[in-house]
């Protein structure tokens, strides 16, 4: 229960969306939009966020489908993750979709809700990442389309007021893709890292989950991949900056569990600490 009261909007298309935002921030109203609400809702009830109004994007019917086009499959911002695991085109991204929270989560959590956040894992933004993935979002000229890796740095980077609509995951992108998530207690967990890698012909895509207080990811010509003699610790050390050491495990157990996972990914040479 929230314990105060406030504004429920739930509009039916991406204008409507778009202008009740804007004139609430025009009229100094504190308002968020939510679609899945695991995060939003909660937060609101135990009083970690404060907000005078609501914006429901579930109104908006094409933000809750799924579309198999030629070149890429649309995902709309409202599909919980329990769908898009099991959509019979999404095998790909399936893995580590499928290592997020539990299964009655992940019923209600989007992907949209994952991307946008504030939690710092935000893991499924990384298989998204890894196939180059571009998204559409919704601002005041309407629907703009871009790179997700062109808008996403820590977080995703939109104008005021707008909102993710939609995001297209090539059909046909290419590579290998491995993952591996580390919990520190159970396998619901937050992760202290979750490491998703893929390998295609062109790039070796490295991104981390629970490492840092961000996602981080790392593009590496496969030219220059294939040329080093130590992947484990030229990949170690492109990352070891972000390390964030918290009361869950400190930075160098985090780098230690990621050398040895990139070691196994690999076949590379890593010991212990």
């Amino acid at each position: 229960m929230i314990a105060y009261n406030l504004d429920y909007f739930k509009p039916e298309t991406t204008e409507e969306a778009y202008e009740c935002m804007k004139t609430l921030k025009e009229d100094k109203v504190n308002a968020l939009y939510y679609s899945g609400g695991t995060e939003v809702i909660t937060n609101l009830r135990k009083g970690a966020s404060k907000a005078d109004a609501v914006i429901d994007l579930k109104g908006i019917v094409e933000m809750s489908e799924i579309l198999v086009e030629d070149e890429y499959i649309v995902v709309g911002a409202n599909v919980p993750l329990n769908v898009m695991i099991e959509h019979p085109e999404l095998e790909s991204v399936m893995p580590i979709l499928n290592k997020i929270a539990d299964h009655t989560v992940r019923n209600a959590l989007t992907i949209g809700g994952n991307i946008c956040g504030k939690l710092p894992f935000r893991e499924a933004v990384l298989p998204l990442l890894a196939l180059n993935s571009s998204i559409k979002w919704v601002d005041e000229s309407g629907i703009k389309e871009s790179l997700l890796r062109d808008v996403f740095d820590k977080r995703l980077k939109l104008p005021p007021n707008a909102f993710l609509y939609q995001i297209m995951i090539p059909r046909n992108a290419g590579g290998q893709m491995i993952s591996k998530r580390m919990e520190a207690h159970t396998e619901v967990d937050y992760p202290i890292l979750h490491v998703v890698m893929n390998i295609s012909d062109t790039e070796v895509f490295v991104g981390l989950s629970g490492f840092s207080s961000f996602p981080v990811y790392q593009l590496i010509p496969r030219n220059v991949y294939d040329e080093w003699s130590d992947p484990v610790g030229s990949i170690a050390g492109l990352f070891e900056k972000d390390a964030k050491s918290d009361e869950r495990a400190s930075k160098e157990y985090r780098v230690h569990l990621l050398k040895n996972q990139i070691a196994l990914f690999t076949g590379g040479a890593y010991d212990s600490l």
